[in-house]
């Protein structure tokens, strides 16, 4: 599964690169508030991640994704980019999706990975829980795999695309 999400990544990222140009510095979005307690049900919360990239709620998507995951996608997309843009300037953009950036990349994502099967067919199970980190697996064609939800600034936060390429 991992093999997938990558390999949708890298040609998203080529694809991206050339779109990736200098941006000014711009606020994100609203973020989601979500209430750390032990009420949360964390399963619940990573299949929503995938519908809302499947329903093509990206901002929602983005807001609920870690630093460290939103630093992921730009850095790759910099460096593809091969000196066009910083990875600043790439998280600017895809922080407002100027010139359709964050759009792009999680079109072709959800597409190429085809996040609808995980999200329908994938098993969900929670592996630990410490109060700040999260693990969950998803298991599809009995190839497991843990991703983790991380406190975040008192939220948790979905942490997929940097657990995806580690």
């Amino acid at each position: 599964m991992k093999k997938l999400f990558l390999l949708a990544a890298v040609i998203l990222i080529l694809a991206l690169s050339y779109a990736a140009q200098p941006a000014a510095a711009s606020p994100g979005g609203g973020k989601p508030t979500l209430i750390a307690d032990k009420t949360i049900d964390f399963i619940a919360m990573y299949k929503q991640f995938f519908k809302n990239l499947i329903d093509k709620h990206y901002e929602k998507a983005w807001n609920s994704m870690t630093k460290k995951s939103q630093h992921t996608i730009a850095k790759l997309i910099a460096k593809k980019s091969k000196g066009n843009a910083t990875e600043q300037q790439v998280l600017n953009m895809l922080n407002t999706d100027e010139n359709k950036i964050r759009t792009t990349y999680f079109d072709g994502f959800t597409k190429t990975a085809n996040l609808k099967n995980i999200y329908e067919n994938g098993i969900f199970k929670m592996k630990s829980n410490d109060g700040k980190k999260v693990c969950i697996i998803i298991e599809l064609n009995k190839e497991p795999n843990v991703f983790k939800i991380l406190k975040e600034n008192g939220e948790f936060k979905i942490n997929f695309f940097e657990d995806l390429f580690q």
